[in-house]
C-alpha cells in the first residue's frame, strides 16, 4: 500500500474559544427556557436539560480527544483517522460539514466510530485551517464547476 503524505493533519486539541461558545449558547438557551416557561416545573426541567447536555457534549469531547491523535487528509483526498494506538482507520466525510471563517464542524464516519471534529482557528495553524476550509468549500462545489466547464 502506497502512504501518501497528509495535505492536510489535523491534530484535535481542547478549544478554550469552544468551550466558552458552547457554554454561551446554552446559556442563552437554559435562559431563554426561563423566561418563555418562568420558573415553573417545566421551565427548570428544560433548563436542567440543556445544562446536562452541555456536560455531556464537553465529556464526550474530551473522551474523543483522548484516543484521537490526529485525523488526516491526503492529497488523494482520503480522509483517514489516526488512533494513539497506533492504528489508522479510514474514514469518509459526512454530510453537512460547516465551513466559516472561525468554525469547521466535520463528521466522519469510520467502520466502528463516527468522529466529529470541531475546529476553531487557536486548534491548528492558520495555513492548514485555510488549507483545510478551501479544501472542503472544493469538495462541496457541484461536479460541473470542478472539472472546469
Amino acid at each position: 500500500m502506497i502512504q501518501l503524505s497528509a495535505a492536510v493533519r489535523l491534530v484535535p486539541a481542547d478549544s478554550p474559544r469552544l468551550r466558552v461558545g458552547l457554554s454561551l449558547l446554552h446559556g442563552c438557551a437554559m435562559l431563554l427556557a426561563v423566561i418563555a416557561c418562568g420558573f415553573t416545573p417545566p421551565g427548570l426541567l428544560l433548563a436542567g436539560a440543556l445544562a446536562l447536555h452541555l456536560v455531556l457534549v464537553l465529556d464526550d469531547r474530551r473522551h474523543q480527544l483522548d484516543g484521537l491523535a490526529a485525523v488526516l487528509y491526503d492529497s488523494a483526498g482520503q480522509w483517514q483517522l489516526q488512533w494513539r494506538d497506533g492504528r489508522r482507520e479510514r474514514a469518509t466525510l459526512a454530510p453537512g460539514a460547516v465551513i466559516s471563517p472561525w468554525l469547521t464542524i466535520l463528521r466522519l464516519r469510520a467502520l466502528q466510530v463516527d468522529v466529529g471534529i470541531f475546529l476553531t482557528p487557536d486548534v491548528i495553524a492558520d495555513a492548514d485551517f485555510r488549507r483545510l476550509r478551501a479544501r472542503l468549500l472544493w469538495q462541496r462545489r457541484p461536479p460541473a464547476l470542478q472539472s472546469g466547464s
